[in-house]
């Protein structure tokens, strides 16, 4: 059976993320996509302990499940790419570990991490997009 989803960052303008999920359901969308990004490490809930952390993204889990809406994955930061950039570099591999964490912990199978904002670099060198 085929799913739909929709794409949930932190909440729609003036919701709350559980209240936004709420929305979502009544909608009648089947999952979501839950974006990371409103997330900072200086913030409550990466800027907290692990036990606050889990205690938050548990109950982002729990809404969802009671809702019957499937995580169907988390989006993580959009972009990771900063030459010659170390404290950048840093960053983005803190932020990405919080990032894989959340995932894990609100069960989605994935976690969408951007290489390049082509929007912000222009056209990336053909090299840079092999892995």
């Amino acid at each position: 059976m085929k799913k739909i989803s929709v794409a949930v960052d932190g909440g729609f303008k003036g919701l709350k993320l559980e209240e936004s999920l709420e929305l979502v359901k009544r909608c009648g969308f089947d999952a979501v996509d839950i974006g990371l990004e409103f997330c900072t490490l200086d913030g409550p809930i990466y800027g907290g302990s692990q036990d606050e952390m889990e205690s938050y993204f548990y109950g982002i889990k729990k809404k969802c499940e009671d809702l019957e809406l499937i995580i169907g994955q988390t989006h993580g930061r959009c972009e990771t790419y900063y030459p010659n950039d170390d404290a950048r570099k840093e960053w983005v591999h803190k932020i990405c570990e919080k990032d894989f964490n959340a995932t894990a912990l609100l069960g989605a199978p994935s976690c969408v991490v951007h290489f390049i904002n082509s929007t912000k670099w222009g056209q990336a060198p053909a090299h840079y997009m092999r892995y």
